[in-house]
């Protein structure tokens, strides 16, 4: 217990060692003193009454300091409220008046609650909506509906934190950090949402509408990668797993439900998880050339033509292949060229697409899905992750055009479709623009030193010298590797 607590406790027990002591030598007082017998029934009277009460107060603060703030608060793992103080006060205030009253005074307090009763009778129709708000305040702190610290909604829709339970009314503050106090009696009636009871996890939902036109299985595996790739984000949880169903069939296309895990409040707003899982999906869409469904009324004379981007045609893999950060150096006929040539693989959610260590001969680009990398930080054979690989991104690019072995294990965290691209894919166009080994060198360095700390806080003068150095590296190899140069 600190010395906070502790000095809480020095007043009321110094006024009650004072009136003890008072009291224990009252009678030297009155030989010393001369009083006169009623003037010694005055002070003994206010002795006694000073040592009920500061009794009574040395005993309320012991109450709070030690039960309910430092007991208390370590069960319930949280701040007593106010309220509850000062209801013990009140108590313990009243039962020190009626001993005073009986035994200082010899008065009965019998008459005192039958007067005590008329008069309540008429102050509890005068006051009985403050009455209910004490009241359901007391039943809010026995049933712990809510705790100070938890977030709730109420059924008008007021949303916050629970600052303070007190006498009428509850604090919450809300997400514009401000505060409404709400009459306990208006809450106590009404439906309110808990987002920390039973735990902290509480599940969110966005929707999505994609056109008719895509296949269900498809849209689920898309749309499942954009809401797994935002759960290592804090206040995301991995488990339970994010959910993507079929939720309705409306006039614009098929509507999807996806279902996300976080903790409210506590460790991310859902506004801002709404906004990160949003746009994940959003990005996953782009990289596969889906398009959000809208109202629209279209006439044609001709073949329909294709709303979206499909990686299973050759028509639609140029497209694609545009969007790759390594294939910028490549005009559109070697983009044809290479798209003729590479491979489209699908794979399962837990299947392996490269493992640490192995020769590879080849490179990854993820066109749908979600990938998971993971490497043996510590050398003792557990493999821990580290990272993800979402559309548009690619992996294996090291081992395709320098040779080295794989340096990390990447598996499908969901069923993925991807494009294949063997050296053998390459070789014809690089054959043909030797300069564009030097800039693909380039963009591989900077993307290996991209996730690098000490990089980032690098000057502008030294990221440049890294950069360049690793890229000429990267470039010695990738010549040596492919001899025809």
């Amino acid at each position: 217990m600190n010395s906070t607590k502790l000095s809480k406790l020095a007043l009321p027990f110094l006024l009650t060692v004072v009136f003890a002591v008072a009291l224990f030598i009252d009678n030297q007082w009155v030989h010393n003193l001369k009083l006169t017998k009623l003037q010694f029934l005055i002070i003994d009277k206010v002795l006694k009454t000073g040592m009920w009460l500061s009794s009574a107060f040395l005993f309320a603060r012991f109450l709070n300091v030690i039960v309910l703030d430092t007991w208390v608060t370590k069960r319930i793992e949280g701040r007593v409220p106010t309220f509850i103080h000062n209801m013990l006060g009140v108590i313990i205030l009243t039962i020190a008046i009626m001993c005073v009253t009986y035994f200082v005074f010899g008065q009965s307090v019998a008459g005192i609650w039958a007067t005590s009763g008329v008069i309540g009778i008429v102050l509890g129709f005068a006051l009985r909506s403050m009455i209910a708000d004490i009241f359901t305040g007391l039943a809010i702190n026995i049933e712990q509906t809510y705790r100070i610290g938890e977030w709730i909604v109420l059924e008008s829709g007021l949303e916050g934190c629970v600052e303070e339970i007190n006498w009428r009314t509850t604090s919450i503050r809300t997400p514009q950090n401000n505060i409404v106090r709400v009459p306990n009696s208006n809450i106590g009636i009404k439906p309110i949402l808990n987002y920390t009871y039973p735990d902290n996890k509480s599940r969110f939902e966005v929707l999505i509408s994609l056109d008719f036109s895509i296949e269900t299985k498809r849209a689920t595996r898309v749309l499942l990668a954009g809401a797994k790739s935002v759960t290592s984000q804090y206040g995301f949880y991995e488990h339970p797993e994010p959910k993507v169903i079929v939720k309705n069939i409306n006039e614009i296309g098929v509507e999807y439900e996806i279902q996300y895990w976080i903790n409210a409040w506590k460790g991310i707003s859902p506004p801002v998880a709404r906004h990160r899982v949003l746009a994940s999906m959003l990005e996953q869409l782009r990289h596969a050339g889906i398009s959000i469904a809208y109202p629209k009324q279209d006439i044609y004379h001709e073949k329909m033509p294709s709303r979206h981007l499909d990686s299973a045609t050759g028509e639609d893999c140029v497209p694609l292949l545009r969007k790759i950060e390594l294939f910028k150096p490549l005009d559109e006929s070697e983009l044809a060229m290479l798209g003729e040539s590479i491979t489209r693989e699908h794979y399962q959610a837990g299947g392996v697409v490269i493992t640490a260590g192995d020769e590879g001969d080849s490179m990854f680009i993820v066109v749908e899905g979600l990938l998971e990398v993971f490497v043996d930080v510590f050398g003792d054979g557990n493999e821990l992750r580290v990272g993800s690989v979402k559309p548009g991104q690619f992996l294996g690019e090291k081992s395709l055009l320098t040779g080295v072995n794989r340096s990390a294990t990447a598996k499908a965290a969901t069923d993925a479709i991807m494009y294949k691209i063997t050296r053998e894919n390459m070789m014809p166009i690089l054959h043909q623009r030797v300069e564009v080994l030097e800039t693909i060198s380039l963009i591989i360095a900077e993307r290996e030193l991209r996730n690098s700390s000490i990089f980032e806080k690098a000057s502008k003068e030294l990221r440049a010298s890294e950069t360049s150095q690793l890229s000429n590296q990267f470039l010695v190899k990738m010549k040596d590797l492919f001899s025809n140069f």
